[in-house]
């Protein structure tokens, strides 16, 4: 039976009408009719009752049985819609937090769609321990993290890295190039981005001396809060993503990477598909940091 049919008989009986039914569908009401009678002469039976000179239908008893039927078929026929349109993509469950989805995800989508055509991306921005637990029940196909804990039954490597870049407010006077000594730990916008670059911030400054603004999640608070003297470090690709007025200063000092894990189970089903983004969004970067 064809679902079109099923549905029309449907709509008749939830608004009571072939007229209103009829204009919930944008049919006309001779295509609803028409389908009602096929559906009852395909079955032997009479659904609806339609009284001489009313509007309003009612339904038979044997209508009354169909309805809970209808409703389940036209579930079945989406749920082998929605499969047979899943096959038709790649599917690829994207476990991270908000920094890297605004730093790499979302400026590089447009590449990764035109590179694999029928790639088909769910990001979810979540907490570092939540994505592994999730990754670990096999809830998520890919993990991506600045850092990742111990964590039994995954495993972890890097996914692709970025140089990071001083930015400034559009007021600061600055040269292009200058050393740490320059910029004062109290005007600083400061995001622990990973072990490696806690370490080298700690040689550069003291961090027993408290930021301007200490955040997890730089990217959305660094625009409203880089004014006066105010700096941050991030990533080269999200710098470049600034409005042109906020400056972008070179430092003398080697900083360290801003580094990307990719966590996933051993032998993940989705592995080939995993390694093919990421190097695709390797490839960008380089492109872009130049």
């Amino acid at each position: 039976m064809n679902p079109e049919v099923i549905e029309s008989f449907l709509q008749i009986v939830k608004y009571r009408q072939i007229s209103l039914a009829a204009d919930a569908l944008y049919l006309s009401q001779a295509t609803i009719t028409n389908r009602l009678t096929k559906l009852e002469r395909y079955l032997g039976v009479k659904l609806i009752n339609r009284g001489k000179g009313h509007a309003s239908v009612t339904l038979t008893d044997y209508g009354k049985k169909l309805v809970p039927i209808a409703e389940q078929y036209l579930k079945v026929v989406q749920t082998a819609t929605n499969i047979r349109e899943l096959g038709k993509h790649e599917q690829l469950n994207i476990l991270t937090t908000s920094d890297i989805s605004a730093f790499f995800l979302a400026p590089l989508m447009p590449q990764l769609s035109k590179s694999i055509s029928n790639l088909q991306i769910t990001v979810e921005c979540l907490p570092k321990y939540t994505i592994i637990d999730r990754l670990k029940t096999n809830h998520g196909d890919w993990g991506l993290l600045t850092e990742v804990p111990f964590a039994d039954g995954l495993s972890s490597n890097e996914a692709f890295r970025d140089s990071l870049q001083l930015v400034t407010s559009p007021t600061i006077s600055l040269p292009k190039i200058i050393n740490t000594d320059s910029l004062k730990r109290g005007d600083e916008i400061y995001c622990p981005y990973n072990d490696n670059y806690k370490k080298w911030h700690s040689i550069c400054w003291d961090d027993h001396l408290l930021p301007f603004f200490q955040t997890t999640q730089i990217a959305s608070v660094l625009p409203t809060l880089l004014y006066d003297n105010h700096w941050a470090l991030v990533p080269k690709i999200f710098a470049n993503q600034l409005d042109p007025k906020y400056r972008q200063h070179s430092i003398l000092e080697s900083a360290a990477h801003f580094s990307v894990q990719s966590v996933t189970l051993p032998d993940a089903p989705k592995s080939k598909l995993i390694e093919q983004v990421s190097s695709i969004i390797k490839f960008n970067l380089q492109k872009r940091v130049q």
